[in-house]
């Protein structure tokens, strides 16, 4: 009696573990191509339930139990025609006898769906048979255009896990939203944007289904756009600092479930910067009017541009005093202020007052005295130091006295000799200030007799010979 409660219990527990023996698992291969594999191993009903899945008029394949394709056992799929194959050197290798209980192919959209059913261990030693009990096992997959799979860029290596099946039993709940622009379903397979009712599908505490049904409500967020000119940098009411022109997006908080939307149109305006060269014989105001530049180097200064944004204006100054220079020959005074426009001789010792006609660089006093000079330009006026000069005549070969110059003084190029008597013999000497002779003439003194320099601007030394006596003055030309 012992015996046949035992041996009762045995086969109540046996029967148990047989039913509860039924292996599942599944596995995404290659999502682009929609290649995805599930195994259902029932090991009471001695029947493996296998789905393969592909793309719709080309070759898809998958082994069992290997890493490499050699002396694999595969099932290939090939627009609705299935076969099992055991692949050789690289090859479509050798076609099997069919182990398929069943077989059928579905077509959705453009992915092809292969299902088989078949003993669990195949009918020959080239067929695959599966485990029956929880475990891991490799599989090779392939995508392509024939039965030839090394040729195929889509293939690879990877492993499906077979566990238990749970029987279970699944819940069902319903959920109320809002959602601003978009909402993730709880499994994260979904966003929509639209309000409506959805459905979703987690596992539940049992392991099984837990089925969501979503009552969604999509609100948009209310939007404004704000402009912005301005010269510096601008900081939003967020806290943002932007410093390039541009449009920029904030979200900013608000009492319903979506931020407030802000568009910022920001126009940062730029300084300018400009540089001026001055040269003068004064000193100048700045271009602000705010200072005065009285010493030659480079000066900075602010003002505001059209945009109202500064204007750096960088100046550099040179500061050209007059030159008041004057040189005594033996016959005249000279300016050295070859810039000047404009000379005005006085005389000193009649408090300074101006000397009629003496309106030249040079000057020839009639009588013996102290003089200056008042030198002027466009921008500066000044005048010389007080000069002593008295007269010297000179005798010409008759011994007579002759005083003898060159005129005008400053030239442009165009001077006369003249003296106190015609026909006098002369020689004339241009010495430039390195010592070269740059113009050598000789003749006699006549009051219409003009010659023409061809030297270039600048200040020399003549010398002038009539009879046994030299006079040497300083000339000037300005072309």
């Amino acid at each position: 009696m012992i015996r046949k409660v035992l041996s009762l219990l045995l086969l109540i527990l046996t029967t148990t573990l047989a039913q509860a023996q039924v292996l599942v698992g599944s596995r995404v291969v290659n999502a682009a191509r929609n290649m995805e594999i599930s195994v259902r191993v029932d090991v009471p009903q001695n029947t493996v339930e296998i789905t393969l899945s592909g793309q719709d008029g080309a070759y898809f394949a998958y082994g069992f139990g290997n890493t490499r394709m050699r002396n694999t056992y595969v099932i290939m799929t090939q627009s609705g025609t299935i076969t099992e194959r055991k692949l050789a050197g690289r090859n479509e290798g050798d076609l099997l006898s069919s182990s398929f209980g069943s077989s059928t192919y579905n077509i959705s959209g453009n992915t092809g769906t292969t299902s088989v059913t078949r003993p669990i261990q195949g009918p020959t030693g080239d067929h695959f048979s599966f485990p029956t009990e929880a475990g891991t096992f490799s599989i090779i997959w392939a995508y392509g255009n024939s039965n030839t799979l090394q040729y195929h860029a889509q293939r690879g290596i990877t492993s499906i896990t077979l566990a238990e099946e749970v029987n279970c039993e699944n819940t069902f709940s319903t959920i109320n939203e809002t959602a601003c622009e978009s909402y993730t379903s709880p499994s994260g397979n979904n966003t929509y944007s639209t309000s409506g009712t959805y459905e979703d599908v987690i596992p539940n505490a049992a392991g099984c289904d837990s089925i969501i049904t979503i009552n969604l409500t999509i609100e948009t967020p209310p939007t404004r756009t704000t402009t912005v000119e301005q010269c510096e940098p601008f900081t939003s009411a967020a806290g943002n600092t932007y410093t390039e022109s541009g449009q920029y997006t904030e979200n900013r908080p608000a009492p319903s479930v979506c931020d407030s939307l802000i568009t910022l149109d920001i126009t940062i305006l730029e300084a300018s910067t400009s540089t001026q060269e001055i040269s003068s014989c004064a000193p100048v105001p700045s271009p602000s009017g705010n200072s005065t530049y009285e010493e030659s180097g480079t000066y900075r200064d602010t003002l505001v541009n059209t945009a109202g944004c500064d204007s750096i204006v960088l100046t550099n100054f040179t500061l050209t005093p007059l030159d008041t220079s004057v040189t005594i020959t033996d016959t005249s005074l000279v300016s050295n202020a070859a810039q000047a426009d404009s000379y005005q001789w006085v005389d000193c010792n009649s408090n300074f007052a101006p000397i009629a006609g003496a309106t030249e660089a040079e000057f020839i006093p009639e009588e013996t005295g102290s003089f200056a000079v008042i030198v002027s330009t466009e921008e500066c006026t000044d005048t010389s130091a007080c000069k002593s000069f008295t007269i010297t005549n000179i005798s010409n070969e008759r011994g007579s006295l002759t005083p003898a110059r060159l005129f005008p003084n400053p030239s442009n190029g165009s001077i006369r000799v003249l003296g106190s008597a015609n026909n006098t013999p002369f020689q004339l000497q241009i010495v430039g200030l390195d010592g070269k002779i740059v113009f050598a003439h000789q003749g006699l003194i006549q009051d219409a007799t003009e010659l023409q320099l061809p030297i270039s601007e600048g200040t020399y030394l003549a010398r002038l010979q009539f009879g046994r006596e030299i006079a040497t003055q300083r000339l000037i030309i300005k072309k």
